[in-house]
């Protein structure tokens, strides 16, 4: 089966990510050398996806300039060749008009690649842009996001000694390697947090219009994704019907996951004041109860708190799976707006404030919960 992505919305995002961020890079230059290309933007791939864009033009013009007088498949030829491709390579210089197909392109591709690897690698091979082993392993260097997808390809061909695969062949090491690096693949919410960053955009809007997915595997993820994009009830009934909603990063706080179905509110006052006074008389403060379990804590646990400069790297893949499983009932858009929030915070006591009043009463932590006193420690060592 194929994924549908909605690629005429990724498309008309692309081109407005491409424009915002093109006023900014040329407003006071013409051009791009090849080290200003790679640091670009804060998204690796994209950057790296230019250059592989530009490596295929280069391959694309090299075919064309190739005359029937001369022999190009001689060794010296090739070698000349070799040699002309890596001079350019340190020699890039692009102005604005030339550079924003290549950008657009480099954009859609970078989404596209992480909503849906397989389906992006299948239109590679049907886009000839990768067609057997050793163009795999060429395009190989360009690929930052989900790079275990393609060593594991490359290794499922190199072991069958498919040098040169049909079309279905191809197709079905594809889905061999997706099935199999499922638990190494990188988190969609994280990278689309980043071209968030830049420009926002309904994360619906690109997902939406998913009809077949390839895997179970790589249904759960897209879903998990959907999930974390719904809007609250309220929201959903009064938002206009409009095709794409872009808006200023500078004016309106940029979350790429939105916020998930609030809980219901409670009917009335009284049951709300009830709720309230059970728990203050049942739980104490996230500060007072990291700071008793402090006092109980070896020297060697104390000692063992060093600073974290950034959290969400921090808090390894196993365990972020585990907080957001027990302490967020599943919700991982939930999770990356606490950590959010925590990162944004001036202070601990900032942070612990935030916590209680969002997350604490919602998700009913129990603070003798030993996974919560770890997480509450982990944010600890952030404001150090």
């Amino acid at each position: 089966m194929t994924s549908k992505l909605n690629i005429n919305k990724i498309e008309s995002y692309s081109q407005a990510f491409a424009e915002k961020v093109c006023n900014e890079v040329f407003s006071d230059k013409k051009s791009l050398t090849g080290s200003e290309l790679l640091k670009l933007t804060k998204i690796e791939q994209i950057n790296y996806f230019i250059l592989k864009n530009l490596f295929d033009k280069w391959t694309d013009e090299q075919q064309r300039l190739r005359s029937p007088y001369f022999n190009y498949e001689s060794d010296a030829v090739k070698q000349a060749l070799i040699d002309l491709a890596n001079k350019l390579s340190n020699n890039i210089l692009i102005e604005r008009a030339f550079f924003k197909p290549l950008f657009v392109k480099a954009i859609s591709e970078s989404l596209q690649w992480t909503l849906s690897p397989q389906s992006f690698l299948e239109s590679q091979f049907n886009n000839d842009l990768i067609t057997d082993l050793l163009s795999l392993k060429n395009a190989s260097k360009y690929f930052k996001i989900n790079r275990v997808i393609i060593d594991r390809l490359i290794l499922l061909l190199e072991q069958e000694g498919m040098i040169k695969p049909n079309k279905g062949s191809f197709f079905e090491k594809i889905n061999e390697a997706v099935e199999q690096t499922n638990h190494s693949h990188s988190e969609p919410t994280y990278w689309l947090e980043q071209f968030g960053q830049v420009l926002s955009f309904e994360l619906d809007d690109l997902i939406s219009s998913i009809q077949q997915i390839n895997t179970e595997k790589e249904a759960e993820k897209l879903v998990e994704v959907q999930e974390a994009a719904k809007l609250n009830n309220n929201q959903i009934n009064t938002k206009p019907e409009i095709p794409f909603v872009f808006e200023e990063v500078d004016k309106i706080p940029v979350r790429t996951v939105l916020p998930p179905e609030s809980l219901e509110p409670l009917e009335n006052s009284n049951s709300s004041k009830i709720l309230n006074d059970q728990f203050a008389k049942n739980n104490r403060t996230l500060n007072e109860m990291l700071n008793q379990y402090q006092n109980h804590a070896s020297v060697n646990e104390q000692m063992a708190r060093t600073k974290i400069h950034d959290l969400r790297s921090a808090i390894s893949l196993n365990k972020r799976f585990q907080i957001i499983n027990e302490l967020f009932k599943g919700n991982t858009g939930e999770y990356l707006f606490a950590i959010e929030d925590i990162e944004n915070s001036v202070s601990q006591a900032d942070a612990f404030q935030i916590l209680q009043e969002k997350f604490a009463h919602k998700y009913n932590w129990t603070f003798e919960d030993d996974l919560l006193k770890e997480f509450l420690q982990l944010i600890e060592r952030r404001f150090l």
